[in-house]
């Protein structure tokens, strides 16, 4: 990229502003015959306040990070985890013990070559206490289930499916027996086989259900 050296007192003759110096961005843009070549090419660009540089919002599945701003500057392609945690769950009964027996998902996982995890946890509690600062002696019990992998869940060919009578739905789903007053749940999205390391790992939840029944009380 080349950019002209806005510091100096006059412009350069065959710089931009040299060669259109009355010309504003909104006329430049609001000009019919450029109108079309403006809008396409608009870009949503942020500052960042941990390496304080422009970066550009788009479809990637990972955090850039500026290490050198040398030359075109040097940047770092760092992974992430993206956490779903539930607040405290009483379902209008804070006073009764529930039992927390099924989780399933409908997800869209976007393709990729090295599948993403996707993990889930059931929290319980005796009181409600917020999943992010729980510590000391307020503590929520959270049971870790068995990871997926973000693929396809559905194992059968669609002439296989033809002939088995089947239909392409496979949830991801997860049995639980988790009792308590206040239940809680945490999905987890990451790639521990990425290299970077959580970096892709991308899916759409289009539903997600939460099987709970009171405990009858003696």
């Amino acid at each position: 990229m080349t950019t002209e050296d806005w510091t100096k007192a006059a412009a350069d003759a065959d710089s931009f502003a040299g060669l259109f110096p009355d010309l504003t961005a909104n006329e430049y843009c609001e000009n019919e015959f450029l109108a079309g070549e403006c809008n396409p090419s608009r870009l949503f660009i942020m500052a960042s306040t941990f390496d304080r540089c422009l970066k550009e919002a788009a479809n990637v599945y990972y955090r850039e990070h500026c290490t050198s701003k040398a030359a075109c500057a040097t940047y770092s392609k760092d992974g992430y985890k993206s956490i779903l945690t539930s607040g405290a769950l009483h379902f209008n009964s804070p006073d009764q013990e529930k039992l927390a027996s099924a989780f399933q998902m409908e997800v869209h996982t976007v393709p990729a070559t090295i599948p993403g995890d996707l993990i889930f946890r059931i929290g319980v509690a005796a009181q409600a206490i917020d999943p992010l600062t729980a510590g000391g002696r307020c503590l929520i019990f959270w049971e870790e289930q068995e990871w997926y992998a973000l693929e396809c869940q559905y194992e059968l060919t669609l002439a296989e499916s033809k002939v088995q009578g089947a239909s392409a739905f496979d949830p991801v789903f997860w049995a639980l027996h988790a009792p308590g007053r206040f239940l809680y749940y945490e999905i987890e999205v990451g790639n521990s086989k990425a290299r970077p390391i959580d970096t892709g790992a991308a899916i759409c939840i289009s539903r997600y259900d939460l099987s709970v029944r009171k405990i009858s009380s003696v």
